[in-house]
C-alpha cells in the first residue's frame, strides 16, 4: 500500500499492480488501467482512405477485435491491394471507430500527417 501525505493526512491511497503488459493503479479503491507504450503499437494509422475513412495496420488482437464487433461495411472494410491480396492486419476503418480505438487502446500512432 503506497500512501502520499501532506502533514499528518494522507491524501491518497493506492496499490500499483503489475501483470505482463497492463499496468493497474488502484486509486481509493477505484481501477485505473493504462497500457504501456510499447515498441509494435497496436494500431497504426497509416493514411486516409477516402473521405472519412482511413487505413490502419492492427495487431491480430485489434484485428480480431474489430472483426467480432462491428459490421462489416458500416464502420470497416478489409485492405485490398492492387493485386487484390487481402491483408488481416490493414483494415480500412470509419473515422468514429478510429476515435474508439484511440480510447480502448492507448497505443495508437496516427502517421496521416508525416
Amino acid at each position: 500500500m503506497i500512501q502520499a501525505a501532506v502533514g499528518e493526512q494522507p491524501i491518497m491511497n493506492s496499490h500499483l499492480e503489475k501483470k505482463s503488459r497492463l499496468l493497474c493503479f488502484y486509486l481509493d479503491g477505484v481501477a485505473v488501467v493504462n497500457m504501456p507504450k510499447l515498441q509494435n503499437p497496436d494500431v497504426i494509422i497509416l493514411r486516409e482512405a477516402k473521405p472519412g475513412w482511413s487505413l490502419i495496420s492492427c495487431s491480430k488482437e485489434v484485428s480480431i477485435w474489430i472483426r467480432n464487433n462491428y459490421e462489416e461495411t458500416e464502420q470497416w472494410e478489409a485492405y485490398l491491394d492492387q493485386e487484390w491480396r487481402i491483408y488481416y492486419n490493414k483494415l480500412v476503418v470509419h473515422n468514429n471507430l478510429i476515435t474508439i480505438l484511440q480510447i480502448k487502446y492507448n497505443d495508437v500512432i496516427d502517421r496521416r500527417d508525416s
